[in-house]
């Protein structure tokens, strides 16, 4: 038996190291997918066609809730796992930074039209405007999930999560306040 720095074979542990970050980061992108597409289906629920920062939040907290207990996370996962795989081959450095053109993009693309800025100036409202039966409960499910953040206590020690949620709501809360007090 051996002592003292060095000499040791670590590779496995690195190994098994790299590998949970991957999964680790597969899972977060599928999260990431989730809140903007919740966001997006809770803004056309509210009558509104582009999604706010009000309305990431709401799916934040909702997705904190709901995400684990989808049945089809493990397909979500799988797949965007084999993406990853994919686009290792496609498009990046060696580095693992990915390769962007520059030059090729379009100034005006990203500027918005008139009506996402009349949007824009609206005053948040997250009321129910739009949808059936299964998009209002959606949406009660969602502000039900927002009204009961902060007494919500997950059964998964594991909090991360909502920690980075609190975080980001609390910065979002000061930048509305001090737009409203300007």
């Amino acid at each position: 038996m051996r002592s003292g720095e060095g000499g040791g074979d670590c590779s496995d542990i690195d190994a098994a190291a790299k590998d949970f970050v991957a999964k680790a980061q597969v899972i977060l992108e599928v999260f990431g997918e989730e809140v903007a597409l919740t966001a997006a289906r809770f803004a056309s629920s509210c009558g509104r066609e582009t999604v706010t920062a009000e309305d990431i939040a709401i799916a934040a907290k909702y997705e904190a809730h709901e995400f684990l207990s989808r049945p089809d996370l493990e397909a979500k996962v799988a797949a965007a796992a084999a993406r990853r795989v994919e686009d290792q081959g496609l498009g990046e450095e060696e580095d693992g930074t990915e390769d962007v053109e520059s030059g090729d993009e379009d100034p005006e693309a990203e500027a918005g039209s008139d009506e996402d800025a009349e949007e824009a100036r609206t005053p948040f409202s997250a009321a129910f405007v739009r949808g059936g039966a299964e998009t209002r409960k959606f949406h009660a499910d969602a502000l039900a999930r927002t009204r009961g953040w902060e007494s919500w206590s997950p059964d998964d020690p594991a909090r991360p999560p909502a920690s980075s949620i609190d975080h980001s709501d609390g910065a979002l809360r000061r930048s509305r306040e001090a737009e409203q007090a300007s």
